[in-house]
């Protein structure tokens, strides 16, 4: 990279940084997995109890590793407890993907492929919202970024892929969607015939030494983890034998959902008409590309897939984003496309700047438009005012909810020091949220969050 480079990515970079960190208390959220890892930390930085294991999957009883989860604890560290460590943590995320997009694409195509990517990520409301979720996916585009980038190292230099297995191992402590990825171990082994075994061995020494902290956990407990992972192979194994396959929800789940950083933000009808042209772009980029980005691009497309296939077989539900592979492939390569588009000829110039302008101003718009009900700002100013209404004597707490409306709010109070009580003598206050679930008209309202009390028995 020239020095120049490194000018314009500083100022993507900032850009990128004022968008997601304005009004930042506003728009986050405080869910169920944001408090779970507010608990993690405090469990370790406060209670003193070190964890071998992450967060819980989808797979019951099994869990992912402690990478996200100690990184969480040092910003909660870092940040005194406060609860904005996690969005602070996935905004650090987000602008190291953009800076992924940019050295990847630098790398293995050209400038303007790697200044495309890296500004339709920085200003997609859409990819905003997802820097503003705290929770063990929030890495997985950079992650996606940086295995992508190895694999076609590996391709060409054996040598690199010990650090592509440590990436491997890596994915299980983010999500397990990772696994998709983890086939195409294979391909820089059977192109690199020389020092194959040696290489072979170095990767799996690799992988073991990222996956080390759930080894230790299995041996602790009678090998609990791996029991499951099994479990869930023989029940896909059974899957593939004879139950039904889910290929057409998979399928509108990646059409609809691959370009959400385009087309999250416009009018359906709008919408309806520019998803099948975007499509079109892949095939596009391909076919106008040299051989060289063909093959690239080849690999991208088997990435993408394989990922389809293994969930189209998948024994459970399946998530949108569980297929957050997606995203980042299209974003490289939509970019290709655009580049191509830029230089063809003056009328192509002008429709790109076209199409530039009305994703600005469709993606500009719900930025400075959003407006988050029930954010952390909401629940912080609601127990702090019950906090401080109560001056220090002890209360009793109520919630009154909607069904998955009743989290955050328990670390709120332990945060805040809060002298709760369970004595019926002491008064009591009732979270309502939303406000007016069950018909329940509250006190006192914050953005979404209401508040009611009474006196003790």
């Amino acid at each position: 990279m020239k020095k120049n480079d490194y000018i314009l990515l500083l100022i993507i970079i900032i850009i990128a940084a004022f968008l997601r960190f304005y009004h930042l208390e506003d728009r986050l959220s405080f869910d169920w997995d944001q408090e779970n890892f507010a608990w993690h930390a405090k469990e370790m930085i406060i209670d003193h109890k070190f964890t071998l294991l992450g967060t819980n999957t989808s797979i019951g009883g099994m869990y992912l590793g402690p990478f996200y989860t100690y990184l969480s604890n040092l910003f909660y560290f870092v940040f005194r407890m406060n609860p904005i460590a996690g969005g602070v943590l996935s905004i650090v995320f987000g602008l190291l993907t953009i800076a992924a997009f940019y050295f990847l694409n630098l790398s293995i195509f050209n400038r303007g492929v790697a200044l495309i990517s890296a500004l339709l990520y920085t200003f997609s409301f859409s990819m905003i919202q997802w820097d503003l979720i705290a929770w063990n996916p929030a890495p997985f585009f950079l992650y996606t970024l940086v295995i992508f980038y190895f694999l076609l190292k590996s391709l060409k230099d054996i040598k690199k892929l010990p650090f592509l297995s440590f990436l491997f191992g890596l994915g299980l402590h983010i999500h397990l969607a990772s696994i998709t990825l983890f086939p195409f171990f294979i391909l820089p082994l059977a192109i690199n015939k020389t020092q194959r075994v040696k290489y072979w061995f170095y990767s799996f020494l690799t992988f073991l030494l990222a996956i080390a902290p759930l080894i230790i956990f299995d041996f602790r407990h009678n090998f609990h983890n791996s029991k499951q992972f099994i479990g869930f192979l023989f029940q896909q194994g059974n899957l593939v034998g004879g139950a039904k396959f889910q290929f057409g929800r998979v399928a509108e789940m990646v059409g609809n959902g691959t370009f959400s950083f385009l087309t999250s933000e416009l009018p359906p009808k709008i919408k309806d008409l520019v998803l099948p042209l975007l499509w079109l772009s892949v095939l596009a980029a391909y076919l106008v590309s040299s051989k060289k980005i063909r093959g690239i691009l080849t690999l991208i497309f088997a990435l993408g897939i394989f990922t389809f296939l293994f969930f189209s077989i998948y024994p459970g539900l399946v998530l949108e984003y569980y297929l957050m592979i997606f995203i980042p492939l299209a974003i490289i390569t939509f970019s290709v496309f655009l580049e191509k588009v830029f230089l063809h000829n003056f009328l192509t110039k002008f429709i790109f700047l076209l199409l530039a302008f009305f994703f600005l101003y469709f993606n500009l718009s719900s930025w400075l438009k959003y407006d988050k009900v029930l954010s952390l700002k909401d629940k912080d100013e609601a127990v702090k005012f019950i906090v401080n209404d109560a001056q220090g004597k002890p209360f009793r707490i109520s919630l009154t909810t909607a069904l998955g409306y009743d989290t955050g709010y328990r670390y709120l109070f332990w945060y805040h020091k809060a002298n709760l009580s369970t004595d019926v003598k002491d008064k009591v206050y009732t979270i309502v949220a939303p406000v007016g679930v069950y018909g329940i008209k509250p006190f006192k309202e914050f953005h979404g969050v209401g508040v009611l009390w009474e006196e003790g028995q």
